[in-house]
């Protein structure tokens, strides 16, 4: 190989590197920023699923108890069930219009919907139930 091929070869390496390590810090700097350390709306994972968050509903037929149901669902797939002080622990996932919450007691499987800022969970006996994000 020629004096001229050799550096023409080296050079080329060295570009190949240099490109290697940008792309790396790219993925790197990128990363970081979808981890929720900036103030641009919160984590990626609150921004792809939207049932991240606290839902209340507040039970009308119960006249003027003012029993509330406020469901937690974090960004981590753990969550909890308050009934008016009562929390009750979970995880859950989704699959479509698919919510599996996991309490304790066994699991909880359900049809939900979000509209805007509310969130329509089927009950237990295939009714809607409208939870209002708060």
């Amino acid at each position: 190989m020629s004096k001229n091929n050799k550096i023409i070869a080296g050079i080329c390496g060295a570009v190949v590197a240099i490109a290697a390590i940008v792309a790396v810090v790219v993925v790197v700097v990128n990363n970081n920023n979808n981890n929720g350390n900036s103030n641009n709306g919160g984590s990626s994972e609150t921004r792809s699923n939207p049932i991240v968050g606290r839902w209340k509903y507040t039970d009308s037929d119960l006249g003027d108890l003012g029993i509330e149901f406020i469901y937690t669902f974090n960004s981590d797939g753990t969550g909890d069930y308050d009934m008016s002080g009562t929390k009750m622990p979970f995880t859950y996932t989704t699959d479509g219009s698919k919510l599996t919450i996991n309490y304790d007691s066994g699991p909880f499987e359900t049809e939900y919907e979000i509209n805007g800022n509310i969130l329509n969970v089927k009950d237990s006996g295939g009714s809607d139930t409208l939870y209002k994000k708060i």
